[in-house]
């Protein structure tokens, strides 16, 4: 708990052996915008460059890291080994390398609390913006559902704006009964096969679904027990609309 705290607070830059090193706690609901190339987007990545960012969240949470700008150029064809400039995710059991003319939409989750990024170049150059964010829920709003009553709107963004594009809703439904949803969606889409920035998740402890397209879906828990949550993108976000009740035929 204090080693916590004491990193909340002294989140910082230091130097081991001529790299620079990064040391952030992520905080719930607040993006961690500055895993990029230094002077990112005037200049390249200069020659001869190691930094490294040491991540951390509760040990309740993981890490979630998204890559809009990847472009990295080098004099040799590029290899699987990425040995003149890479962007690597270590979790403390072997390091994941990414290098390539063309690797924006990059998307890493990591798997624990921890996490090392490191942007190495060695003879090689180009340009990397990543953000790096804390998969914790921001909050989780409680609501109990009725037999027979009207569906619960969840709607998001909501018609009041917020400064948060974030909503948990934790759902109960009468035992024995499921929850249905029924949603219209109008959200990015996926990037490299993944939902990216913008997604609706269903979790009912059992299943946990993502849904990330302009579709509609309905949907059904396998018991009475679901969380909802809606994340959207800051800028120009999509929407989420669902009915949600509770659902007694098996």
């Amino acid at each position: 708990m204090h080693v916590w705290y004491l990193l909340v607070i002294l989140s910082s830059l230091g130097s081991i052996y001529g790299q620079e090193v990064y040391y952030k706690a992520l905080l719930p609901g607040i993006p961690y915008e500055d895993i990029k190339s230094p002077k990112y987007p005037l200049d390249e990545l200069p020659h001869d460059t190691s930094i490294q960012w040491n991540l951390v969240v509760r040990a309740d949470s993981t890490i979630r890291v998204l890559c809009d700008d990847i472009r990295m150029t080098q004099n040799e064809p590029w290899t699987d080994d990425c040995t003149h400039v890479y962007l690597s995710f270590d979790e403390g059991n072997g390091e994941t390398k990414i290098c390539g003319d063309k690797k924006g939409g990059y998307q890493y989750r990591s798997t624990g609390p921890n996490l090392f990024v490191r942007l190495v170049s060695k003879d090689g150059t180009g340009f990397v913006k990543c953000t790096a964010y804390n998969t914790k829920e921001l909050f989780e709003l409680p609501v109990v559902l009725r037999p027979g009553a009207d569906p619960l709107v969840i709607e998001a963004p909501p018609k009041v704006p917020l400064p948060i594009h974030d909503w948990t809703w934790s759902l109960t439904s009468t035992p024995g009964s499921r929850i249905s949803f029924h949603c219209t969606l109008a959200l990015s889409g996926p990037v490299n096969g993944q939902c990216y920035r913008e997604l609706l998740t269903i979790d009912d402890g059992e299943r946990k679904n993502e849904y990330c397209k302009t579709e509609k879906l309905v949907v059904y828990s396998s018991k009475n027990l679901a969380k909802i949550r809606v994340q959207l993108n800051e800028n120009n976000p999509g929407s989420v609309r669902c009915l949600v009740q509770d659902y007694t035929k098996f």
